[in-house]
């Protein structure tokens, strides 16, 4: 799996919020993403099943288009992102 720049813009914003992860996945503790934080966009990496539920977390719950007005220019970026994690985005 590779994320590219766009995509982990997406996922770092949620990533870098560790206790949101936690509370929506149950976790009582933080979540491990230091290694998800560290591969970084570009870079390609097979995630374990606790990773990938922790990257389909970041854009399931993803507050990234808050406040866009317009995310046109990323559609195609989204697009992409939900197909490789099998998720839905949020755009509002």
């Amino acid at each position: 799996m590779r994320f590219t720049k766009k995509e982990w813009e997406i996922i770092k914003h949620r990533l870098e919020v560790p206790d949101a992860i936690a509370d929506a996945l149950g976790y009582d503790h933080d979540p491990p993403v230091e290694h998800l934080l560290r591969i970084g966009p570009n870079k390609e990496f097979t995630p374990t099943e606790e990773q990938l539920e922790i990257l389909q977390e970041c854009c399931e719950g993803s507050t990234f288009f808050a406040d866009f007005d317009d995310y046109k220019h990323w559609e195609k970026t989204v697009r992409s992102l939900e197909e490789k994690l099998g998720v839905e985005i949020p755009k509002d």
